[in-house]
């Protein structure tokens, strides 16, 4: 059966449940510089991604602020593709990346003028992003 929509993700692979969960930063690489742990700016330290079906909250650092967005993955490509929605002054932009899932740990490529195709920025290139998260354990109560 031919999809009638070729650039339209087929619904079943629109979602992801592994990407459900708090997700912790763990490390950022740009270009040729990777950093992780306590040499994360400051700014950066503690931002997680709260996921839940296709909504995300990006809290930066800990900070009161809040970032909602909307994503939509296709896990049908290698990597999986993901983007991000976010409604700013009456205009919706939105984020092309991918990412991948191993074990606890959640990968996200982005560039902000196309999707990224790996997950190793050239070391001359500075608009593409690499960040690790950590999935946040369930305390037991």
């Amino acid at each position: 059966m031919l999809n009638a929509h070729a650039d339209t993700p087929i619904e079943a692979h629109r979602l992801d449940a592994r990407l459900d969960g708090v997700w912790i930063l763990n490390s950022m690489q740009r270009g040729g510089e990777k950093v992780e742990g306590d040499d994360l700016p400051v700014r950066m330290r503690g931002t997680t991604r709260t996921i839940k079906g296709n909504q995300m909250i990006l809290a930066r650092g800990g900070a009161p602020r809040q970032l909602k967005c909307t994503i939509t993955v296709d896990t049908s490509t290698k990597p999986h593709q993901m983007d991000i929605s976010v409604e700013k002054d009456g205009k919706v932009q939105v984020l092309k990346c991918i990412y991948e899932i191993k074990e606890d740990q959640l990968r996200i490529a982005e560039n902000v003028t196309g999707r990224p195709e790996t997950f190793t920025p050239d070391p001359s290139a500075t608009r593409t992003l690499v960040t690790t998260y950590v999935r946040q354990r369930q305390s037991s109560r």
